[in-house]
């Protein structure tokens, strides 16, 4: 430990150790250790036997957030045990790493499509990565996945009906896509209203005039803008707004380098009970958002 704190690791945090027999019931050292604390994220790299590895979960079961993950390497068998000892779990094996999560936030994808004169698809599946989000909205406009595969001559009148929503009264300089998913749609508004196009994406580059902002809910969650001036008009397009944090920070970080937003769209606008909490986010910013469909996903998850 003093070895790797000479090379930096945990410069940013208090670390602390204690020693943990794996064949032993836990419990109450973790609850002495934890008090009123729970357990976002549980990496088991110890021993991996079979019993060493159930009797750890069965001491840190007690004490997990219900949106957790749990990570157990080096042991290529162990996951078919687990699924029958837990049903609750989501238990997914790749070789020697088992990657537990609770069901309850997996969201399975399922038959939610949804059309616009067999136009526009919608559908929802879970999320397997380290994302806050525990799914994701899919959509033929995004191509997500063959299932939702693009049809160039569908996404041409999904950028139709998406032009019309829009209220500007100028002509902006430029579309801004987010990437990824906002890429094809902005790429196809673009070539509906004759707008030069640049996207906002996950890649530093060595260029000049640089803006960043974080999208809160993802693994890897900072945006990189590239070639804004003072006076610059956009129209900023993604394939589906959420809770708008992303929208938000890049509104504001855009707006204080000087560029002007003229309008705001996406494809797929989520609910929560009904509630928008994307628009509402916008609002206070005095924008007004523009979509083409409203989904409300918590009726979908499980």
């Amino acid at each position: 430990m003093d070895n790797l704190k000479k090379k930096g690791a945990f410069a940013n945090n208090n670390l602390e150790l204690y020693g943990f027999d794996q064949f032993q019931d836990n419990q109450n050292l973790l609850g002495r250790i934890l008090k009123n604390d729970k357990i976002d994220i549980c990496i088991d790299d110890g021993v991996h036997l079979d019993e060493a590895i159930l009797s750890t979960i069965k001491s840190i079961r007690p004490y997990l957030v219900e949106d957790f993950i749990y990570f157990i390497e080096d042991n290529s068998t162990i996951h078919e045990t687990i699924k029958r000892i837990y049903p609750d779990f989501k238990v997914e094996n790749f070789g020697k790493i088992t990657v537990i999560s609770s069901k309850k936030y997996y969201c399975e994808q399922r038959d939610i499509t949804m059309s616009h004169d067999n136009v526009l698809h919608i559908g929802m599946a879970g999320r397997r990565n380290l994302d806050k989000r525990s799914y994701k909205v899919l959509m033929n406009a995004s191509g997500d996945s063959r299932e939702f595969a693009i049809v160039p001559k569908n996404l041409k009148v999904i950028a139709k009906r998406l032009a019309a929503c829009l209220q500007i009264s100028t002509r902006p300089d430029y579309i801004i896509g987010f990437a990824p998913g906002g890429i094809p749609i902005a790429v196809a508004l673009a070539y509906e209203l004759n707008i030069p196009l640049i996207i906002a994406y996950k890649c530093r580059l060595d260029l000049p005039d640089e803006i960043i902002w974080s999208e809160p809910h993802c693994l890897f969650n900072t945006f990189y803008f590239y070639g804004a001036y003072p006076g610059m008009s956009v129209i900023l397009v993604d394939d589906e707004v959420d809770n708008g944090d992303t929208l938000y920070n890049g509104i504001r970080a855009l707006q204080e380098y000087g560029v002007q937003i003229l309008d705001v769209a996406c494809i797929v606008e989520v609910l929560h009970n009904g509630y928008s909490r994307g628009r509402t986010k916008l609002l206070d910013l005095n924008l007004h958002l523009k979509s083409l469909l409203q989904l409300n996903v918590d009726k979908y998850e499980k």
